[in-house]
């Protein structure tokens, strides 16, 4: 079954866009005075992926990576190419979605495989192939590849900007709405959403850090400084992600602080309420004895007497209460 492939040859002078739907025309295309970027939708055609790997002495396990789209960030250099996985996120309606993407990148070309052609990150570098616009066709497939991982990678920033948002949402709520808000279960739910963000990150991090130090034959002089601007982004993601449990963490410490000041607050009146009611009772507990002989039982004010007994002793109680500024 015929599958979609974008072909976008360009050089300093000249690009050229193709429209494919397999690799018998996409072997036309590929003249070796030009760096050539192959978009290649989702291919459920077994035989045109294979195809594709044999065209480009693809291993089989690199194969078997872009099948499995339930995967987390990986990267493989091998002799003659770099394979990487990552995930491209969105946001739509504050839901976070995800799509994987694989880039292979080789001597004069770069290869991304993609699960929806319209939905991704890449339509800035595209732009900046048909304008000609900064360095892009002036450097080789390597530079591609950077301005590549760069795209998915300032994608990112909107990610954490939301998350930034949410956590400071969450934090006055925490802190002008603390008996009015379910803020254990708004808390978890961050930090499971965070964690996820995080496990796509952290491998690429690490990713770009082997391959800045260990560069390989792949990438020229010229196109290192931007290698390493991708992998200072990631690093500084991570760490702000990182922040972002610590943050989450002291906001779970706040909202047990708020619980417990709460709950101190209501056994305080429970326990002064207890307190009044004790010296009431002890009155009261006398004059329910049955002895023969008690005089107050028939005085003609004693009924009243009591009450005014009773109420003076809790308005006293509760007047030292106040002034010892218990309540």
């Amino acid at each position: 079954m015929p599958f979609p492939i974008r072909i976008i040859s360009y050089n300093e002078t000249e690009y050229h866009i193709h429209e494919c739907e397999g690799m018998h025309e996409v072997k036309q295309k590929l003249k070796p005075d030009f760096t050539h970027w192959i978009d290649v939708g989702i291919c459920e055609d077994e035989t045109a992926l294979e195809n594709i790997g044999f065209y480009f002495n693809l291993h089989p396990l690199v194969l078997e990576d872009i099948r499995n789209t339930d995967q987390l960030p990986n990267f493989e250099d091998y002799d003659n190419y770099l394979f990487i996985t990552l995930k491209m996120l969105h946001l739509n309606a504050n839901k976070l979605t995800e799509e994987q993407a694989s880039i292979i990148l080789g001597e004069n070309y770069v290869i991304t495989f993609q699960e929806d052609l319209k939905l991704d990150v890449f339509n800035n570098v595209r732009e900046r192939i048909y304008n000609a616009r900064g360095q892009i066709r002036k450097l080789k497939a390597d530079y591609l590849f950077c301005r590549l991982a760069d795209a998915v990678v300032n994608n990112y920033y909107i990610v954490l900007e939301y998350y930034r948002d949410r956590i400071e949402e969450l934090e006055g709520k925490i802190l002008h709405f603390p008996d009015k808000l379910d803020a254990l279960n708004s808390i978890t739910d961050l930090k499971r959403e965070i964690g996820i963000v995080r496990k796509h990150v952290t491998p690429l991090k690490d990713g770009f850090g082997k391959i800045r130090y260990e560069p390989g034959n792949l990438f020229r002089h010229n196109s290192l400084s931007y290698l390493y601007d991708v992998h200072d982004q990631l690093q500084y993601l991570t760490s702000n992600f990182e922040s972002f449990r610590e943050m989450l963490k002291d906001l779970m410490d706040l909202h047990h602080t708020h619980l417990s000041h709460s709950m101190n607050h209501i056994m305080k009146t429970l326990t002064i309420i207890t307190a009044v009611f004790i010296p009431l009772t002890f009155i009261a507990g006398i004059y329910g004895m049955n002895f023969e002989y008690m005089p107050e039982l028939k005085w003609k004010y004693g009924y009243a007497g009591v009450w005014i007994l009773m109420l003076v002793c809790a308005a006293g109680l509760i007047y030292y209460m106040h002034r010892k500024k218990w309540w």
